[in-house]
């Protein structure tokens, strides 16, 4: 492969830069929320199905560091969502919101981790029905709940979470509409 030639990386094109990075070309509706049915189509194709199937039920990059250098992306994906949670102050009993939910692996974490409650919204209806079978299967109802609607007009009232995040999905969003809607 010609090392400056770009390339494919989940449907959009990577370039490699004259530093020796990568940019990921992004289409302009990911980017800037403009389109809610393109992100939809792409989370609910057949080819993202795949993805948690492969990778350990994450659909998340992973992390790595010098002393998990040769960890599997599962792993990787898994310490990545093991750091969030960590780094989440969400107390027992409190009801946390994760805007951009996907499948519900880290909510799911999440839930069991802090024993808080937990309500996940994707746009995806593919996404929404897996993570509530995923909560069903693991008896966790009574903590988790997936919604399949527009993280950025989530129908419940002002001030209904103690949290939030957006863990690698507000870049499909827009910003400014995402998080005017995460600050209500």
């Amino acid at each position: 492969m010609d090392r400056g030639a770009p390339f494919r990386l989940c449907h959009r094109r990577v370039d490699r830069l004259k530093t020796g990075g990568y940019r990921v070309n992004r289409p302009a509706s990911e980017t800037t929320g403009d389109s809610n049915a393109s992100v939809e189509d792409h989370y609910d194709s057949p080819a993202l199905r795949l993805g948690p199937v492969l990778f350990d039920d994450h659909l998340h990059w992973g992390y790595w560091d010098k002393d998990s250098q040769d960890a599997t992306f599962g792993q990787a994906a898994e310490r990545m969502c093991q750091e969030m949670i960590a780094r989440t102050s969400i107390a027992e009993g409190e009801h946390f919101v994760d805007l951009g939910c996907g499948i519900g692996h880290p909510a799911m974490r999440l839930a069991q981790s802090k024993n808080c409650r937990v309500t996940g919204v994707t746009i995806s209806g593919f996404q929404q029905s897996t993570a509530q079978a995923k909560a069903e299967e693991a008896g966790l109802t009574d903590r988790l709940t997936f919604l399949h609607s527009d993280a950025r007009k989530v129908d419940a009232p002002d001030a209904s979470f103690d949290g939030g995040w957006f863990f690698e999905s507000i870049f499909h969003m827009g910003h400014a509409d995402a998080l005017t809607e995460a600050a209500r």
